[in-house]
């Protein structure tokens, strides 16, 4: 469980595919697959409505806008990855989830630096939040699992991987 993709419980089609972490190509069948992938929309249009319940609740400044931005990006990049499945069209989930996990995590950093000198326990979890988010994000990126090695010689053999899974050939 450590060293699976969540992108494949989204896979619509029970097929082999790559998947980034250690374990390579791997067959993969998510019967729920309908289930994961509204969640993930539903997911996102909820973090998109937050974003807009909450703007005024939050102090006004320039900074406010730009961490709601960040912040509402990332649920249009959850929205994407559970519309457009990784077996459907790549491209598309493969942009959500960038935009999901490697820029909402930002808009958490700059949320903190808002409420620092009034809510400054909220503050402390919205950093450390966006930090952990970050860092999480950029091991992944690296293919640095902590449940495993990842692969490093090639993928396939003579291809250098990109980090995101596909369909198999």
């Amino acid at each position: 469980m450590l060293t699976n993709d969540i992108s494949l419980l989204g896979v619509t089609r029970c097929g082999t595919y790559l998947n980034p972490a250690p374990d390579g190509i791997m067959p993969v069948c998510s019967p729920l697959s309908l289930v994961f992938n509204l969640g993930m929309a539903l997911n996102g249009v909820l973090v998109v409505l937050g974003v807009w319940f909450t703007r005024d609740l939050w102090p006004q400044t320039k900074l406010k806008i730009a961490a709601l931005w960040l912040l509402a990006l990332g649920g249009d990049g959850t929205m994407l990855a559970g519309a457009f499945p990784l077996d459907t069209i790549p491209a598309m989930h493969v942009i959500g989830a960038a935009l999901a996990l490697g820029l909402a995590c930002f808009g958490f950093m700059l949320m903190a630096k808002v409420v620092w000198q009034t809510h400054r326990a909220f503050a402390i979890y919205s950093l450390t939040t966006g930090v952990l988010a970050l860092l999480g994000f950029v091991l992944y990126v690296a293919e640095i699992y902590l449940g495993g090695a990842a692969l490093s010689n090639g993928w396939p053999p003579g291809h250098k991987r990109s980090g995101i899974s596909s369909p198999a050939r």
